[in-house]
């Protein structure tokens, strides 16, 4: 299991603004912080990385989320949801929006089964 230091996260969220920020507090973090713009990309990217990716991270719909775990049931995915109401799948770690950098660190230790301080 990778320590925080040395693990990567792959963002997949269309806004660039949201990209920076969401980068700026993994990579301070000591987080790797890769990003692509959709879930197809982000497949593409996973694949070129062979299996380097730590966790997935990513703002979509349930059904785009499904469709990276279907091809990659190996990847940790914490999905961010500003949707009420969504139908996610039962065993699907969600963070629902807003949420603060704290409790999206937190989140993301606990993905990679990280003991979290105050836990």
């Amino acid at each position: 299991m990778p320590s925080r230091a040395s693990a990567t996260v792959l963002l997949v969220e269309r806004d660039p603004s949201v990209v920076r920020l969401l980068r700026e507090i993994l990579s301070r973090a000591g987080f790797t912080v890769l990003s692509a713009r959709n879930a197809e990309r982000a497949l593409r990217l996973h694949e070129l990385q062979c299996t380097g990716i730590d966790v997935l991270l990513i703002d979509g719909l349930p059904s785009e989320v499904e469709q990276i775990v279907r091809k990659r049931p190996e990847l940790k995915v914490l999905c961010l949801s500003g949707l009420a109401g969504a139908e996610w799948a039962p065993d699907m770690t969600v963070l629902h929006k807003p949420f603060t950098p704290a409790a999206l660190l937190q989140a993301i230790r606990s993905l990679l089964g990280e003991r979290v301080a105050g836990a």
